[in-house]
């Protein structure tokens, strides 16, 4: 969230601000508000341009996650790291082959911190399952 504040710190509402819905009837849906106003402004191009980048950057472009750390935990749990992005989806996945079948959702990390590193280690870790990190929007 961005708070609009002049020199004075007079306080006039929120400038912009992402909202993911996580749970309920919007399951999925995802909100972008930027007030019009930033547009009007000196910086209003830029701002736009800003906005409209990230956007496509996080749907057309989303970056391969970033995997800090791979390793056992114990013989029983996989454990990775990894930096969340803000606007992006993380879905943890498995399949029992790595060149075919679908893969099964075991954790949506949906509302995970964002540009911080991320510890995971529920994984159970049988030798025949496949691990992937999917990326989205």
């Amino acid at each position: 969230m961005i708070k609009a504040i002049d020199p004075q710190g007079t306080y006039y509402g929120d400038a912009a601000c992402f909202i993911a819905f996580g749970t309920g009837p919007a399951a999925g849906g995802k909100i972008l508000y930027v007030w019009t106003t930033l547009a009007s402004g000196p910086q209003g191009q830029s701002i736009l341009i800003d906005t409209v980048s990230w956007i496509v950057n996080a749907t057309l472009r989303p970056p391969a996650p970033n995997l800090a750390n791979l390793r056992l935990a114990d013989p029983t749990h996989f454990a990775f790291t990894f930096s969340a992005q803000s606007n992006l989806d993380y879905l943890v996945q498995s399949r029992d082959s790595l060149a075919t079948g679908s893969w099964s959702k075991l954790q949506d990390l949906l509302f995970a911190p964002t540009n911080r590193t991320i510890n995971f280690t529920n994984l159970s870790a049988p030798s025949s399952r496949f691990y992937r990190l999917k990326v989205g929007p």
